[in-house]
């Protein structure tokens, strides 16, 4: 309860009123402050609920390049490589197939089977072209001419090794000079690392579900990023969680009461929230800098 002082020039005595806390709570109710306070924190809640919705959506991108200053030597003979052959910025997956020691990848039923999973993986979402021994284009010289065309299809079984072997641009690219690895190479269009995760299980699911008798290992420079963005992203999570411990402990060493600890967390936790939501609705990608 406070204390008014009015003071009447007539007679100078002092009158000491008190005021009530009536009249002290209605002033608060009708101050422009309070409209203001509770306005802010409605729109706060407001948008921390709508950033839970929009997260889920951000894109996350995890390159090695980012350890790396724009001038480096490395980036700068890689860009210098691309425009001189016209290479793709995306890079293949490549498939290795691997078959037992007593059989070699020259067998009509494991050719078949090459032939069907370069054929179906063609057609996955992000995936551009396919190449394999069993596809791989050529052309051969016989008594009716000259025939352009699947290279193994358009010869006998008897002369498959002799005609791969021989060939520099096959051997050891599609498959190897011991004759028991072959290569499947997959052209992908841009993605993202989400897609290119999903990409790779995918193309690792099928490829072991459709050559049980090969042992299957996928390469390639998109294989390594999604191994680094897996790595990556558990590390970034990692340490979100520990940061917001860390902030978690500083706070409580400054209030001492629970009340303002937790409030002033909150605060905190939905203050990051609406920021990787504002990532996720301006399309930014969310990478190891970012963090």
């Amino acid at each position: 309860m406070s204390t008014r002082v009015r003071c009447n020039l007539e007679n100078p005595k002092v009158l000491f009123v008190k005021e009530s806390k009536e009249d002290k709570s209605m002033k608060l109710k009708n101050s422009p402050v309070k409209s203001l306070s509770i306005f802010s924190l409605f729109l706060f809640i407001t948008l921390s609920v709508v950033s839970m919705f929009l997260v889920p959506g951000l894109q996350t991108q995890y390159s090695l390049r980012q350890f790396l200053p724009v001038d480096n030597p490395l980036l700068q003979r890689d860009e210098h490589s691309r425009e001189m052959f016209q290479l793709s910025e995306a890079q293949p997956f490549i498939i290795t197939a691997k078959v037992n020691e007593n059989e070699t990848w020259f067998d009509k039923n494991h050719i078949n089977d090459l032939r069907r999973l370069t054929e179906l993986l063609s057609h996955y979402p992000g995936v551009r072209n396919t190449l394999s021994l069993a596809t791989v284009q050529g052309a051969i010289n016989n008594s009716s001419g000259l025939t352009v065309g699947p290279l193994l299809k358009n010869l006998p079984v008897s002369q498959w090794e002799e005609e791969t072997l021989n060939n520099p641009l096959i051997t050891p690219a599609l498959i190897s000079k011991d004759t028991k690895t072959a290569s499947l190479i997959v052209n992908i269009k841009s993605l993202t690392t989400k897609e290119l995760t999903e990409l790779r299980q995918n193309l690792q699911v099928t490829s072991e579900a459709s050559m049980p008798f090969a042992k299957i290992e996928m390469g390639g420079t998109p294989a390594v990023q999604t191994d680094v963005g897996v790595l990556l992203h558990a590390e970034v999570r990692n340490f979100v969680i520990l940061g917001f411990i860390a902030t978690f402990a500083v706070l409580a060493l400054i209030f001492a009461n629970w009340s303002p600890l937790l409030i002033a967390f909150v605060i905190v936790l939905c203050s990051n929230l609406i920021v990787l939501a504002v990532f996720a609705l301006a399309g930014f990608p969310f990478s190891v800098l970012s963090s």
